[in-house]
């Protein structure tokens, strides 16, 4: 029998897939030690792979939790890899790892969720793992969305973006099917104000966690749908996104 209490404490039943990035293998096994510290304590099963070369990353087509990727490198090659990474893997989080703070300021394009600072590496790593929790918490919530009058259980980010059609609401999700309800895309909005959605234009409501690239008044998805922003909701919009690219990349 399982002792009192330790079904609260083993929170997270999914093995997470991590990949650590570094031409440094003895920085690897650093990492990698200190990870299965912190992910042990929180009762967390996990898959970590380490690439000296992260190039062979590009080659697998099953998609990491999290990127723990160097920028100690010529050239910045590894900040190139982040890109490809992103826009093949949105849902992923990328955590950056360097030991001088220019390297950062160059990697806000990617949206990394956190930085780790190779001198803090404990401290640092600690708080990127509390709030790759807090993300993968929100992610994985399920909220109750009306159809017509009956309660349809759904995953937030699961979700890529809604569409009115009419009378009805289509919520198209990242296995690139959809599901169709019966309710105005309104009250869909006020269902999912909390799980990073924003409002483009009069059909459309797009989860920001999906969105690869904003060009002008154009929103592009890792998938290759592009939405415009209307007048009506571009300032909004504009605040939203703004709010949520900065929200987990945390300053030194």
């Amino acid at each position: 029998m399982a002792p009192m209490g330790s079904e609260s404490r083993c929170r997270y039943a999914k093995i997470l897939r991590v990949v650590i990035v570094d031409k440094d293998e003895a920085f690897c096994k650093k990492v990698r030690a200190e990870l299965q510290r912190y992910l042990k304590e929180s009762c967390s099963q996990m898959e970590i792979t380490v690439k000296t070369n992260g190039r062979e990353l590009l080659g697998i087509e099953e998609s990491m939790d999290i990127y723990f990727i160097s920028l100690d490198v010529p050239e910045l090659k590894n900040l190139e890899l982040a890109k490809m990474l992103r826009k093949k893997n949105v849902d992923s989080e990328i955590v950056f790892m360097s030991i001088g703070e220019e390297p950062v300021r160059l990697s806000l394009c990617v949206k990394p969720m956190a930085y780790v600072r190779k001198g803090e590496l404990g401290k640092d790593l600690e708080e990127a793992i509390h709030t790759f929790w807090e993300i993968w918490s929100m992610k994985h919530k399920k909220v109750i969305i009306l159809d017509s009058k009956k309660p349809c259980l759904i995953e937030p980010g699961e979700i890529k973006f809604c569409q009115s059609e009419e009378h009805y609401v289509k919520l198209y999700r990242k296995s690139n099917d959809y599901i169709m309800i019966r309710n105005t895309l309104k009250e869909v909005e006020k269902d999912l104000a909390y799980y990073s959605f924003t409002r483009v234009n009069v059909r459309n409501l797009v989860n920001m966690n999906y969105i690869a690239s904003i060009k002008g008044n154009k929103v592009a998805l890792g998938d290759g749908s592009i939405f415009s922003i209307s007048q009506t909701y571009r300032n909004v919009a504009n605040d939203l996104i703004w709010k949520h690219f900065n929200k987990y990349s945390y300053k030194k």
